[in-house]
């Protein structure tokens, strides 16, 4: 079988994606060894949790049962493990629609089975507001030229969930595009155990136990 970091390394050229280092990423950023950057984008955000939470938007937004004016998507998938989360900068002259085709070729090539994808208007109800959250990416405020696509690569180590939001910043002409990838995994056990033996010979030396 096709070693898959072979075969990404091989399609870097064919699709437009460069390697790991850009001089313009926010410090300690570091693309997803999974996943390449489209050729001559800026990581302008970054974040690793070990294990988290995660709602992946697999279906079109829609106006929330509860009244309010808030949007949800009517698939969400409810998943927990690593979350690296990518904000990136494209360079100038490049379309939301050809970095999302670029993406889109190399996450099929690499295995992912898209769950879910739309654009524009088709995307649903306050979609950009879903994807960018109290608009905390200037980049992502404009969605008339909005991407998404939802996509899972099943391993036997553990699946792999992409969420992947492309779409233009209109007064700079600029495509940004949020990245975030979930990968399955248990948590780590960090609780310190204490032994019925160690709690006895504590509480007859000192009189307590520390927990």
């Amino acid at each position: 079988m096709l070693n898959l970091r072979t075969l990404l390394a091989g399609l870097v050229l064919a699709a437009g994606f460069s390697g790991p280092v850009v001089a313009q990423d926010v410090d300690g950023a570091a693309d997803h060894p999974l996943i390449p950057r489209y050729e001559g984008s800026e990581i302008r955000g970054y974040a690793v949790s070990a294990f988290d939470e995660y709602e992946l938007v697999a279906g079109a937004t829609v106006r929330s049962a509860t009244g309010s004016t808030a949007a949800v998507s009517e698939n969400p998938i409810q998943i927990e493990g690593k979350v690296t989360h990518l904000f990136y900068r494209a360079p100038p002259d490049r379309s939301p629609l050809e970095v999302f085709r670029n993406y889109e070729s190399v996450l099929a090539a690499a295995g992912f089975d898209v769950l879910f994808s739309c654009s524009r208007a088709d995307c649903g109800y306050l979609f950009n507001n879903v994807m960018n959250p109290g608009a905390r990416y200037n980049g992502l405020i404009y969605g008339d030229q909005q991407r998404y696509l939802a996509a899972r690569l099943a391993r036997p180590e553990g699946d792999v969930y992409v969420s992947l939001y492309v779409t233009s910043f209109e007064p700079q002409n600029r495509t940004f595009l949020k990245l975030d990838v979930v990968e399955l995994r248990g948590m780590e056990k960090r609780m310190i155990v204490v032994e019925a033996g160690e709690m006895e010979q504590a509480l007859a030396r000192d009189g307590k136990i520390a927990i």
